[in-house]
């Protein structure tokens, strides 16, 4: 039974609707709405919670695998279709979405910022979308250490996809760094995994991370999301959006393969502040 489930919503609004175009906190909502009705425990214990949340949710999109300028308001009209991402990496919880959230879902559809919209397909399988797939923590873990001794050139690069805004908290605190500092980057995907892996990584892979992961190319741009609901240009968040390729300064193939490991984690973990409602939605490809 996978421990980790990115999941993709295709949906269909009933209607023709005119909306703010950044609805992050409003996917989250329903998602936390749709668990409390089969369990309530499980939802009050993770919205309530302090610290690091097991899931993340995408924002409504009509596009698909591509990074669109952010417009104040999206147009919803019945004959298109838009789609909605939703990640876990607890193992509970993903078991929760997957056998008792999706059947739901594709019964009684989505409502959200009181849009009801109908699931038209629900996609699991990577060979459908990238952005799709599940997952072991387990597996994740031994497809990396079985490549042991293949640390050429081209396993010394790793290149993401930043696909929503994606910014860090500096030290935890309000500061926002919207930038893809390797340090960063790669110290929220080690926070994650050791919070819900129960599989905790080296405290030496830090060292690691600081003395050789640099950014060797990119091509990334700034988005500033609004949070105010009426778009008044108050609340905002800047983030950037685009490519990234970090180069990786060793041939320990110990720390390649953790380094490759954690990379293909962010497909389910997401990267970054604010992941629940729509932001740092990421992906490793192959060069």
């Amino acid at each position: 039974m996978p421990d980790l489930a990115a999941i993709l919503l295709k949906l269909r609004p009933t209607h023709q609707d005119e909306i703010p175009a950044w609805l992050g906190y409003a996917s989250m909502a329903w998602y936390l709405k749709t668990l409390k009705a089969i369990e309530p425990a499980l939802s009050s214990a993770i919205h309530d919670g302090d610290g690091l949340k097991p899931f993340t949710v995408s924002n409504l999109t009509p596009d698909r695998g591509t990074a669109s300028p952010y417009r104040e308001l999206l147009r919803l009209r019945p004959t298109q279709t838009y789609w909605l991402r939703i990640t876990t990496f607890h193992p509970d919880l993903t078991q929760i979405t997957l056998n008792g959230l999706i059947p739901r879902w594709q019964e009684d559809g989505v409502d959200m910022h009181d849009q009801p919209m109908r699931v038209e397909q629900v996609i699991i399988d990577p060979t459908l979308d990238p952005w799709a797939g599940t997952q072991t923590y387990s597996d994740l873990q031994a497809q990396h250490q079985a490549a042991m001794g293949r640390g050429g050139t081209s396993y010394r690069q790793i290149a993401f996809q930043f696909l929503s805004p994606t910014a860090f908290k500096k030290d935890g605190g309000a500061q926002q760094i919207p930038l893809p500092i390797p340090e960063l980057v790669f110290d929220s995907l080690i926070n994650r995994w050791n919070e819900f892996s129960n599989r905790p990584l080296p405290a030496e892979y830090k060292d690691f991370i600081r003395e050789c992961i640099v950014v060797s190319k990119f091509g990334i741009e700034s988005q500033r999301i609004s949070l105010d609901r009426l778009n008044r240009g108050g609340i905002g968040v800047v983030g950037f959006t685009g490519h990234v390729t970090f180069a990786l300064q060793s041939s320990d193939n110990d720390w390649l393969n953790l380094t490759h490991m954690l990379a293909e984690f962010a497909l389910y973990s997401g990267v970054g502040a604010r992941t629940t409602t729509g932001f740092g939605q990421t992906r490793v490809y192959a060069l």
